[in-house]
């Protein structure tokens, strides 16, 4: 049995004024998503989010998880409780982008416990005390403001603490850990299933016990659509388990969710509805609606369910221009919603108002229990953890011998058919001739020459290596590294985005830093480069001919596989830009590999080309590598002292820029991940300069409220409440 020692009522989060604008591309009109929300949540409490599509949910549900990038205004306000750090997750409605589908679920709780815990029990005991109340365990003697002892809270724990998943050595038992989560959530049964294998309302409850699985557990869950595409038995089972949860470990859960049966209904211990336009029209308790609506002269036969009676009349826009921002940054910056709007209306502008009634209450509860939060809630900056490192590899490799190997099977074995076409089509002798021609006759040659006869000689040289199996050499490893850099580069693009949804819902969730993914990520790549690029490199070169020397080979191998590593490289960040949409990211990364196959020289020479287009060809990873190539068959005196090398001669090379391009791979390796490293920070931790700035301008533009922590007061001036007399109270 567990007991729990805090107030069943007790303040979460809250928020004043909260208006969320969403900003268009180049420069068009803005729109209004939520308009002067107020409203409050507490712990041990399941509140649903409902309303029509396009009210503004989840939208509401990212505000409430304070994410970075959410579109709130400088004027909303955001209250916390001041007496509990709060931590927060956020769980996506799909379950594609929380779970990997290659583990089972005994697995994949495991590795998320092996990753989010590794203290010891008197560390943890420590830290648990103060993340559960917000003061150590040195201020027991703590009095509230209200005169209550606040040592309740800081002996925490409830029974629950002392039956902690650890061993008599004091080390966290993960199977223990597990076993208990895996029990809370009715997941027993399928515990040593496949994830793919599992039914949806398997794989949502899987997903909410992924966050749960540490000690210090969060106590503010946000959970998109739990019971979207599920039946209602699977429906049931789902909301029942987040209200033992919110019973149980003093949380704070909010999901939103479409229209449910009374059963459901009956579950969420505060319901909050918005309509259309971003308004509140309900917020409290479900068993309270059919009052609300009578107060509000709306008539709800007993045959038919308030919510429905509510939502029917959410879907309209209210009469009354309630939209702040679309009063004082005119039509020109923000689109006026309530042009559109119905003159029928009344019921909804009723519906505003009387919830608008509520909002002394939630100043009352912020100001006595309520910390201003002006940018975000305070997550601790996760840093390179080895430890992390270990078991995100351990994550990947398991994943990788499960599902994943699919792809590198395929990418193999399409690499093995090409190469061996490429034999068929080109011969197996291409690489036994040298193309070295006899440097004295042609210096002899020259010395004699008329302005006719040098032309003459170089228009002989050059049909000379178009026409000899030199020429098709050269066509053919220029296809073997445009081939095998193009399908690495396309097979990256299109399985990476579904890994990076994954990693920025954890990433976001504080469960281990981007570098510490990236360069795991990174290692789980390299032995599969290796191995698919000396398969390819082995029946490419002793296939077509070439020369057996085991040098040659060692750089033919090792440049092949650098090749691969860079446009994996250059496949990660398109994948990750572009992570949103595959279609985007598939035409970006092709339209890219064509601009550096035009850079590469092969069809128009470099030499005859503008100074900036021979520069820039240096961008050009393709360029680089075959040219290494060459130089690695046709250089490294592999012609005698008195021959020169048709072919090299052609190109412009020598054995010096073996070396020189050597050095351009290397680089091009090291800032193409880098890159790819920068865009995953970024994508990470949503900077937006926009962003940045409009948070750092909140705090000076924040006329409407002012906190003075020292004395305990909160002064509001909410100008929303003037915006219908009746409808105000002095606060």
């Amino acid at each position: 049995m567990v007991m729990n020692y805090c107030h069943k009522n007790e303040m979460a989060m809250a928020w004043l004024d909260m208006c969320c604008v969403q900003n268009s591309l180049f420069c068009g009109p803005s729109k209004t998503i939520l308009n002067s929300l107020n409203g409050c949540i507490n712990f041990h409490t399941l509140t649903a989010l409902m309303g029509p599509s396009g009210a503004g949910k989840t939208t509401l549900l990212k505000c409430i998880n304070m994410r970075p990038n959410c579109g709130l205004t400088s004027d909303s306000q955001m209250f916390v409780n001041k007496y509990t750090d709060l931590r927060t997750c956020f769980i996506m409605q799909s379950s594609d982008e929380h779970l990997f589908m290659g583990l089972t679920v005994r697995e994949s709780l495991l590795f998320a416990s092996r990753i989010k815990n590794r203290s010891s029990k008197r560390e943890l005991n420590y830290r648990d005390s103060y993340a559960q109340t917000g003061t150590s365990l040195l201020n027991l003697n703590d009095v509230r403001e209200d005169g209550s002892d606040e040592s309740y809270e800081s002996t925490a724990v409830t029974m629950e603490k002392w039956s902690d998943p650890y061993d008599k050595n004091g080390n966290f038992d993960h199977n223990m850990n597990i076993m208990k989560i895996l029990q809370e959530l009715l997941l027993e049964d399928c515990a040593d299933n496949a994830v793919h294998t599992c039914s949806g309302g398997e794989q949502k409850r899987l997903s909410v016990g992924l966050e749960l699985v540490q000690q210090i557990k969060p106590n503010l869950l946000c959970i998109d659509e739990p019971t979207s595409g599920l039946d209602s038995n699977a429906s049931e089972m789902v909301i029942q388990c987040l209200k033992q949860l919110s019973d149980r470990h003093r949380m704070a859960i909010v999901t939103s969710i479409h229209q449910p049966n009374s059963l459901l209904l009956s579950m969420f211990d505060q319901l909050y509805v918005l309509s259309k336009g971003g308004h509140c029209v309900f917020a409290g308790r479900p068993n309270h609606l059919r009052d609300h609506l009578t107060t509000c002269d709306i008539n709800c036969a007993e045959d038919i369910l308030p919510i429905e009676m509510l939502l029917k009349i959410s879907s309209k826009f209210p009469n009354n221009s309630y939209n702040k921002y679309s009063k004082t940054n005119g039509s020109n910056n923000v689109e006026d919603e309530t042009m559109t709007i119905n003159n029928n209306n009344n019921e909804i502008d009723r519906l505003i108002d009387i919830t608008i009634k509520q909002v002394p209450d939630i100043v009352a509860e912020c100001q006595t229990n309520g910390r201003f939060v002006s940018k975000s809630i305070n997550k601790h900056t996760k840093y390179f953890n080895f430890y992390h490192f270990y078991y995100l590899l351990m994550r990947g490799i398991t994943c990788f011998i499960r599902s994943e190997w699919r792809v590198s099977a395929a990418l193999a074995t399409f690499s093995i058919v090409v190469a061996v076409m490429l034999i068929y089509l080109y011969g197996t002798d291409i690489g036994q001739e040298n193309g070295c021609m006899d440097l004295y006759a042609a210096a002899v040659a020259v010395a004699n020459r008329t302005p006719t006869q040098v032309s003459s000689l170089e228009q002989s040289l050059r049909l000379l290596s178009q026409e000899s199996k030199v020429s098709l050499n050269l066509k053919c490893q220029f296809f073997v590294v445009v081939f095998l850099q193009f399908v690495s580069m396309a097979c990256t693009i299109l399985v990476f985005p579904s890994e990076v949804r994954i990693f920025l819902n954890e990433h976001h969730n504080k469960w281990y830093s981007t570098s510490s993914y990236f360069w795991s990520k990174f290692m789980l790549e390299i032995p599969v480069s290796i191995v698919i690029s000396y398969v390819y490199s082995f029946i490419i070169y002793y296939g077509t001919g070439q020369l057996s020397d085991a040098y040659r080979y060692a750089y033919f191998t090792l440049i092949v596989t650098f090749g691969m590593s860079i446009a994996n490289s250059a496949g990660t960040l398109v994948g990750i830009i572009f992570a949103r949409s595959f279609q985007v990211a598939t035409t970006s990364g092709v339209v890219l590999f064509l601009v550096l196959v035009l850079l590469s020289g092969f069809f128009v020479p470099l030499t005859i080309q503008h100074e900036i287009i021979r520069s820039s060809s240096y961008l050009s990873f393709i360029k680089l590598t075959f040219e290494a190539i060459m130089v690695s068959i046709y250089g490294i005196d592999r012609c005698e002292s008195t021959q020169i090398s048709i072919m090299l001669h052609q190109l412009e090379l020598n054995d010096d820029d073996l070396t020189i391009n050597s050095y351009w791979i290397v680089g091009h390796l090291i800032v193409w991940r880098l890159l790819a490293l920068l865009a995953l920070i970024y994508r990470a931790n949503d900077w937006s300069i926009a962003n940045l700035i409009q948070r750092q301008n909140k705090a000076k533009q924040l006329t409407t409220t002012t906190v003075m922590t020292d004395n305990k007061s909160i002064t509001f001036t909410a100008n929303y409440l003037n915006t219908d007399n009746k409808s105000t109270s002095d606060t």
